[in-house]
């Protein structure tokens, strides 16, 4: 398999810069006002439907190279799979600014707290192990479509809550996928910091946000199921 170049060199600053604004996220949505601003967040339909209306088309792409890198490996593959990288990089870094400025806006700041401690943690053990072990790119494959049906079939649901939002007089609770989402980003940044020493690295940590991802999907797609079901 032919390994991953690095893009350029400034790729680890740019993980650097999309990890500090995870981080800085997750302390704003883990303060102790917790049930405040999870009603805030849930309420966010519109702007949660505009995100994963930007991120799908990201994601579908970066599917389609990963997928061509597994079965005909070549320079050019290892090149626009790292400009994947780079384009969601430039995603998460849109979709972290545009909601930590609302929430800011709102009178929310960031706080530090045991369980942001606890989830930094989380990732740097998870890290430790990524180093240690050697996922194929088929599992990695494997990963990234399963995710990225999610993904598609979860727009496909934030479609229809949008419309019946209205009509409801609970909204889906929307905090917690907010936070796999800043774990997902958190762990993208790490993955592009850690690139610096170790470009094999790079699939591992993919891996390992992918299925942060997925199982973040899959939670929203349980509380959307339901809805999707009544509008069929």
């Amino acid at each position: 398999m032919v390994p991953l170049p690095l893009p350029f060199p400034g790729l680890p600053l740019l993980g650097f810069i999309l990890l500090f604004t995870s981080l800085l996220n997750l302390s704003i949505l883990l303060q102790p006002e917790r049930e405040e601003i999870s009603e805030v967040v849930s309420r966010g339909t519109k702007k949660a439907r505009e995100y994963a209306l930007i991120i799908f088309p990201v994601f579908l792409y970066f599917w389609v190279v990963v997928t061509w890198h597994i079965i005909k490996p070549s320079y050019l593959a290892t090149i626009l799979v790292d400009m994947g990288i780079i384009i969601i990089w430039i995603v998460l870094m849109y979709f972290n600014t545009g909601t930590m400025y609302g929430l800011i806006k709102k009178g929310y700041r960031p706080v530090l707290s045991k369980n942001l401690l606890d989830i930094i943690l989380y990732i740097a053990v998870l890290y430790l192990i990524l180093e240690r072990i050697d996922i194929p790119w088929f599992m990695a494959g494997v990963i990234i479509t399963i995710a990225s049906l999610i993904l598609l079939y979860c727009l496909y649901g934030l479609i229809v809550y949008r419309k019946l939002l209205k009509m409801l007089v609970e909204p889906v609770n929307l905090y917690f996928p907010a936070l796999g989402l800043r774990v997902f980003s958190s762990l993208i940044g790490l993955t592009m910091i850690l690139s610096a020493d170790s470009s094999t690295i790079i699939k591992e940590g993919i891996v390992a946000s992918y299925i942060v991802l997925s199982i973040t999907l899959w939670y929203i797609l349980m509380d959307l199921r339901p809805l999707i079901k009544k509008s069929a």
